[in-house]
């Protein structure tokens, strides 16, 4: 009775962000059953509340930009979401 929805993919090799993690863990898929709020962006979160939950998304301490998925998993991620939004290659970022 209702049809399958497509597939959103992007193109793994461009945008490296098929899968976005949570914002304060890296190596874990976004989930908003996480115990912490500021872990993912729901769908009806406003522009405010958005940009907060960036600023105080988990980084380090490196003081560089690089993109080092298996060093810096927090720091690729936050990369990664940025590359899909603005639909550039992660190394254009």
């Amino acid at each position: 009775m209702f049809p399958e929805p497509d597939k959103l993919v992007f193109e793994e090799s461009l945008y490296h962000c098929n899968r976005v993690m949570s914002l304060q863990n890296g190596l874990k898929k976004m989930s908003k059953s996480d115990k912490s709020l500021k872990s993912c962006i729901n769908m009806v979160d406003d522009s405010e509340t958005i940009r907060l939950k960036i600023k105080k998304a988990k980084t380090d301490s490196h003081g560089t930009i690089t993109y080092e998925p298996q060093e810096r998993p927090e720091l690729a991620n936050l990369l990664r979401i940025y590359a899909a939004i603005e639909g550039i290659p992660i190394g254009k970022v």
